[in-house]
């Protein structure tokens, strides 16, 4: 595998959230990277720490969240910086957010403002971070919004977000994100409100950014059939922890930790029996609060052994784009090996 840079990379990251009595934790030592012009997809259930890790990223948490340790070490133009260290609402945060890092929330309808043209709001994350004239802003965003398949933008920009469908609504918010030419984009479940054949437009369109625009992008999804489509490199997590990582190719032809396999066959195969049953993972997801010591995933996991309550769990590496976080693993290599 050829050597690619990477344009972030996060480095046991700990995060946790205060109720005012007590402190959880909820991002536990995550590590990954993303490299430039790749598309990595984090992915689990609902409550694994996917936005959490994005979030913790972007500096954007909320009051009782706190980031206890870690590094997110940014190439910014080949200098590294470390955004973790940078204060919230500092001048160095604000120029990363948008002008550097450019995010796509979930729900288009609640991040636009109903009271403002469209075309003012892309206009203002841009006016914001570089003095150009009005003028040659608004011609920047026209040809913003002919680049994301916006008909008629000359007069589209005037109108205002409940004119828009929900696709051209969220197109909006991907110029809001792309219009200072970040070099990463970060997509938290872009497509989640939207119908299923305006999801694949969005998707389509945020693919063919990254490859023909050389940008890099997080996307947080629970989709596994949609990450086999468009991603490069897979962040599988569980209970704050990324319990496998990996090239696409490597998640979808040797996926190893027993929770990337259980969301796998979860995914609808084409062309089989309409009345094929999908499987399910057993048991809910652990609340944060409740202390596990081992593997978060052995109460669910139909491959546990014992050893995976007692044990800190390493991290395994199968390739060098390949790693996983289970006992079973290691003890498989370690029985291959005798």
């Amino acid at each position: 595998m050829r050597k690619l840079n990477s344009i972030l990379k996060v480095e046991n990251l700990t995060v946790s959230f205060s109720d005012g009595k007590e402190s959880t934790k909820i991002l536990k030592d995550v590590s990954f990277s993303v490299f430039s012009g790749k598309m990595l997809a984090i992915v689990g259930e609902s409550g694994c720490g996917k936005s959490v890790t994005v979030h913790s990223i972007m500096q954007l948490l909320p009051k009782n969240g706190k980031i206890d340790s870690g590094k997110v070490l940014f190439n910014d133009g080949g200098n590294e910086v470390d955004l973790v260290s940078m204060k919230k609402y500092g001048k160095q945060m604000r120029a990363m957010r948008g002008q550097k890092i450019g995010m796509v929330f979930q729900d288009p309808m609640a991040s636009l403002n109903p009271t403002h043209q469209v075309g003012k709001q892309v206009m203002e994350n841009l006016m914001q971070h570089y003095k150009i004239p009005k003028k040659e802003a608004r011609d920047k965003v026209i040809e913003l919004f002919k680049l994301l398949g916006i008909p008629d933008p000359e007069q589209r920009i005037k109108d205002y977000p409940h004119q828009f469908s929900g696709g051209m609504r969220q197109r909006v918010m991907i110029a809001i994100s792309m219009i200072c030419n970040p070099n990463l984009l970060i997509a938290d479940e872009p497509t989640t409100a939207l119908d299923v054949t305006i999801q694949a437009q969005i998707m389509d369109l945020m693919k063919e950014l990254q490859e023909k625009h050389d940008k890099s992008i997080i996307l947080i999804t629970h989709n596994m059939g949609l990450v086999a489509e468009v991603a490069d490199f897979v962040a599988v997590m569980y209970m704050g922890r990324i319990v496998e990582y990996g090239t696409v190719r490597d998640i979808l032809n040797n996926p190893s930790h027993p929770y990337t396999q259980s969301l796998l066959k979860s995914v609808p195969v084409m062309g089989l029996d309409k009345n094929q049953k999908l499987a399910t993972i057993r048991g809910t997801t652990p609340n944060p609060k409740d202390y596990v010591k081992g593997c978060e995933f052995a109460g669910r996991c139909d491959f546990a052994m014992e050893s995976c309550l007692t044990r800190d769990i390493p991290d395994i590496n199968l390739t060098n784009s390949h790693q996983v976080r289970c006992l079973l693993v290691e003890e498989s290599k370690e029985v291959i090996a005798k």
